[in-house]
């Protein structure tokens, strides 16, 4: 791992038990989920919290679908949006960092350009399955194409795809410390317990001090990581590796706990609700696998390869994209509860609002009703982008492919 340095003098560039999971699911409180509630409409990470739920409880719908605010971002935006105390965070594929007000658009802080200086080993871009083809140029290598940022407490850290780690302060956007993670990243950090937890495509989990970005700890896999891991309030790590595996680690120690096979690869964000976790995958799949056996509960049929997109959970129902549809599924046996279909297939993300179910599907943004999936209204934002919408204080956050960012309200 290689660190920086830099002229700021602040700057440092450097067995899962039965009993804990059914606890859990009955109702065991995410320290993260707690505080983001607490705060209102905070939106720490991409999919909400550390479960991947992709609802942090029912909050105020958007009431006009029209558009409240635009922000001109350096480039192109496809990493979901997080919220924190008013203001927004994103970043592009020009590796800058921005901040603007939820309310306004107005520009808090805008940072630099992160660049990655070592050179790495080409990766067998075969191997990346639905990633492949993403990353041809030297451009988006450098950019923030997959991994969202990530707000840790008083900062925010971002990955670019070259595997350039960064913290700012989340005030002003100062640069605290950076460091060159061995491989490509296609994963979103997560923020547990004062440590930033980032998936790698050198086989390793790193665990990096919040601090200073020292390696705590790291976990080498069979294979390259490319989903997000969901990870407990006990602090168990779950993440699928693309050696087809679910590992189960301690996030104090990196220490494995249990390993599941899962015979297929995602690179989702992996969704944890009643024991289970809720993916697409390889093989043309929708799963729901157990991780208290790991057998599957249910899985339905993906008729795409993609396996980008992710889910969202609320009072035993998961919303995603398959194809061209937009499925409800019952939780408990995979009953399809209610589906949409649009025009072209796709791999969007949803995110969920107290009564509606937002999505980007082609130019376009819909807003879906939760309960028997009725579409509610539809608002045209101009290129397509595969980036989840966030909502916060009343405002639809949406990501565009020309480097626009809008407040829908």
């Amino acid at each position: 791992m290689l660190f920086r340095s830099a002229p700021a003098p602040s700057r440092v560039i450097a067995i899962l038990g039965a009993s804990l999971l059914l606890s859990l699911a009955a109702g065991g409180a995410l320290r993260a989920q707690d505080a983001a509630e607490a705060a209102g409409q905070d939106w720490p990470m991409s999919r909400g919290n550390l479960l991947n739920r992709g609802d942090l409880g029912p909050r105020p719908d958007i009431r006009h679908g029209r558009v409240r605010w635009e922000f001109i971002a350096s480039s192109r935006v496809t990493t979901e949006p997080v919220v924190a105390d008013g203001v927004v965070y994103f970043h592009d594929h020009a590796s800058i960092v921005h901040a603007v007000e939820v309310r306004t658009g107005k520009k808090v802080w805008t940072g630099e350009r992160r660049k990655a200086t070592a050179r790495r080993k080409e990766l067998d871009r075969e191997r990346l399955g639905d990633l492949v083809g993403l990353n041809a140029d030297e451009r988006i290598k450098d950019g923030c194409v997959f991994s969202g940022p990530v707000v840790a407490g008083d900062a925010v850290v971002s990955a670019t795809q070259s595997g350039v780690l960064t913290c700012y302060a989340r005030k002003d956007g100062k640069v605290r410390w950076e460091i060159e993670l061995p491989g490509e990243v296609f994963s979103t950090p997560r923020f547990f317990d004062g440590k930033v937890i980032i998936p790698c495509v050198d086989k390793k989990i790193h665990a990096l001090d919040i601090s200073n970005g020292q390696e705590v700890w790291s976990f080498e896999g069979g294979d390259i990581w490319g989903c997000t891991p969901a990870i407990t309030s006990s602090g168990t790590i779950m993440a699928a590796c693309y050696d087809k595996n679910l590992y189960l680690l301690d996030a104090k120690d990196g220490r494995l706990k249990r390993r599941l096979t899962i015979g297929y690869r995602t690179n989702a964000h992996l969704c944890f609700a009643e024991a289970t976790l809720f993916f697409p995958s390889s093989g043309r799949r929708f799963n729901a696998m157990s991780v208290i056996d790991g057998k599957m509960r249910w899985t339905a049929e993906n008729p795409s390869q993609v396996h980008q997109q992710s889910v969202a959970y609320r009072d035993g129902q998961v919303f995603l994209q398959l194809g061209k549809e937009l499925l409800c599924f019952r939780t408990n046996d995979g009953k399809k509860l209610w589906s949409h279909e649009f025009s072209e297939p796709g791999a969007n993300t949803v995110c969920l609002g107290e009564k509606l179910v937002y999505i980007r599907e082609g130019i376009y943004v819909y807003a879906f009703a939760i309960e028997d999936g009725a579409q509610r209204f539809r608002v045209t934002i101009g290129t397509k982008n595969h980036t989840s919408p966030v909502l916060s204080d009343g405002v639809l956050i949406v990501c565009d492919g020309n480097g626009v960012v809008r407040g829908i309200e």
